[in-house]
């Protein structure tokens, strides 16, 4: 398929008002956010937050439109990226935009924005002598982070043991 570009997100009363004009998924979203996607288009969430939601959540056709989500999504996930339609991306689409406001969709995106930074970052756990001594290199090496000071120690590692064994085979 060639590259998805997602659709615009189509506002309740046709404008978007100030700022960022929003987008629905990507193919690149869904797999990142579908886990938190199907846990928010739960009919049972509009109770406790309905200004995120259309008024379709608490319609009794809600059942059908949130199971046929469901299924587009897990469908969706059993894909490898580039094999993912056009068409099942705009009817997830077209069916999103039926049931987030445009408060709510704002909210979500946030939402998948926060859960893919926390998915490229990795949390390393260091008892406090190590971290205190991190921070003092930093602060004698004149680096703005700790991840500038691990790159340091890293590099010095490397080219330390990249010279040494050059020396063991002479």
């Amino acid at each position: 398929m060639t590259e998805y570009k997602a659709p615009r997100w189509h506002y309740e009363y046709g404008k978007s008002g100030k700022g960022y004009n929003l987008k629905l998924l990507s193919i690149d979203e869904v797999f990142v956010s579908a886990d938190l996607l199907k846990k928010w288009i739960k009919p049972t969430n509009s109770i406790d937050n309905p200004e995120m939601y259309k008024p379709i959540v608490t319609s009794k056709e809600y059942e059908s439109l949130w199971l046929y989500c469901n299924r587009l999504i897990d469908n969706i996930k059993k894909l490898n990226k580039n094999e993912v339609t056009e068409h099942d991306m705009d009817s997830l689409n077209t069916a999103i935009n039926r049931i987030f406001s445009d408060i709510g969709w704002r909210e979500m995106k946030k939402k998948f924005r926060q859960l893919d930074k926390r998915q490229r970052k990795v949390r390393v756990v260091l008892s406090t002598g190590v971290a205190n001594a991190l921070n003092q290199y930093k602060e004698q090496q004149g680096f703005a982070t700790i991840d500038e000071s691990i790159d340091e120690l890293l590099s010095f590692h490397k080219y330390h043991n990249e010279n040494s064994e050059v020396n063991d085979e002479q």
